[in-house]
């Protein structure tokens, strides 16, 4: 019995292991990620306080099974679609309001701006969204399509940012002189300046937009995800736990389930170089919407 037992787990590698995809026609708007582990946090020293942040150490071996993540955040367009069709109000729209933010980057919720009145194309990623609302989009396609759609956890989200598991900075690779994506650039300040304040931009680069781009307009990373650093921030899976790296599991981990804040990852347009980093880790409210967040799916194998 216990050498059957043995056996069985010789023959059978962890969960984790380099799995193909399983789906035999995957949406072609999802890249599939191989399962792998990798050092997890923030690997660079932290020569100023703008360079990391406590709650992205300790470096910590994680492992993570095969997923479908998608290739770029949701669009307008998708969004408008799961409205048309079950006539889904947000919370934005149903007193709750969007925050904005003014000089200083002093923080003010506007009470008639929700997702349809941001500056955007339909092309581009969709905002002012909660986390609620996120969920509430993510039931209507899994009944749509029958498949296994959810937001990605954390340690996804970094481990497919970071090419499985690279040393990367950001998602463009390392260097921080030349940004490659949505982010919080000169042009934009010059013509908002009371969005990005005194050296919180990227001084000599114009990514073409003031506010946010349409997705894919940068080139993507290594496995084909785009606008991982930028863009729009992104809403996780996880609940937010500032000592969560010291004490999650390894295989796995999906946050702390006792705490009252998600994790959103990536940055957005209006953010510099600090929240870009990948290992950043940041935390809203899962009934608050901004109008630099948004959300990107994952999906089951």
């Amino acid at each position: 019995m216990i050498l059957s037992a043995v056996l069985a787990l010789s023959i059978f590698p962890p969960a984790y292991a380099k799995d193909g995809p399983k789906n035999t026609k995957p949406p072609k708007d999802m890249v599939f990620v191989e399962g792998g582990c990798f050092d997890m946090g923030d690997p660079y020293p932290q020569k100023t306080r703008l360079d990391g942040d406590p709650d992205e150490k300790p470096i910590h071996a994680v492992c993570v099974s095969g997923y479908y993540i998608g290739k770029h955040e949701v669009t307008r367009s998708e969004f408008s679609k799961f409205v048309g069709e079950t006539g889904y109000k947000t919370q934005a729209e149903t007193g709750q309001g969007c925050y904005i933010i003014y000089g200083g980057r002093v923080w003010q919720n506007q009470q008639d701006l929700y997702w349809e009145r941001l500056k955007q194309d339909d092309n581009h990623p969709v905002a002012c969204v909660t986390w609620n609302d996120a969920g509430e989009f993510i039931k209507w396609k899994n009944k749509k399509t029958g498949l296994k759609y959810r937001l990605p956890t954390e340690a996804e989200w970094e481990f497919a940012a970071r090419e499985r598991g690279k040393v990367m900075k950001y998602s463009w690779g390392n260097d921080g002189d030349k940004p490659q994506g949505n982010v919080a650039d000169e042009a934009a300040h010059r013509k908002l300046a009371e969005v990005f304040p005194e050296n919180t931009y990227w001084k000599g680069y114009d990514d073409g937009y003031v506010f946010s781009s349409p997705v894919g307009s940068y080139k993507p990373n290594g496995l084909g995800i785009y606008d991982m650093s930028g863009g729009v921030w992104e809403w996780m899976y996880d609940l937010y736990d500032v000592d969560y790296y010291k004490k999650g599991p390894k295989d796995n981990p999906k946050g702390n389930r006792t705490d009252g804040t998600h994790v959103r990852k990536g940055g957005s347009w209006a953010d510099d170089w600090r929240h870009q980093r990948i290992a950043n880790r940041s935390r809203s409210f899962d009934f608050r919407a901004r109008f630099d967040l948004g959300f990107r799916l994952a999906m089951e194998p």
